[in-house]
Formats: C-alpha cells, structure tokens, sequence
C-alpha cells in the first residue's frame, strides 16, 4: 500500500467511524425518546382509566 492509499483509507475510516458515532448517538437518543413516550401511554391509559371510574361513581350518586 503506498502512503497515499494508507491516507486515502485512514480518511475514509475516519469519516465512517465519525458517521457511526452520530448514527449510535441518534439511536440512543430514539431509544430513550420511545422510553418516555411507552411511560406517558402508561400515564395517559391510567388517567383515562380514573376518568372513567370518576364517571361511574358520578352516576351512581345521580
């Protein structure tokens, strides 16, 4: 290999590991974006569940 194809690659690696870091880092950032969004369902699926038990109690009392 001459040195300017052991440049050429070193560049390139460079550049592909660079693309990899940034692509880690935005999965990890989906990973926990989708971590947040699976809590707030649980959250919203729980207030609609007191929700509707508030409704029953206040029919009954009608």
């Amino acid at each position: 290999m001459t040195k300017n194809e052991y440049l050429i690659s070193e560049f390139v690696l460079d550049k592909i590991e660079s693309n990899l870091d940034e692509a880690i880092k935005e999965l990890r950032q989906a990973i926990e974006a989708g971590k947040i969004a699976g809590k707030l369902t649980i959250f919203q699926k729980n207030i609609r569940k007191i929700r509707a038990e508030m409704e029953l109690v206040d029919k009954e009392d009608v």
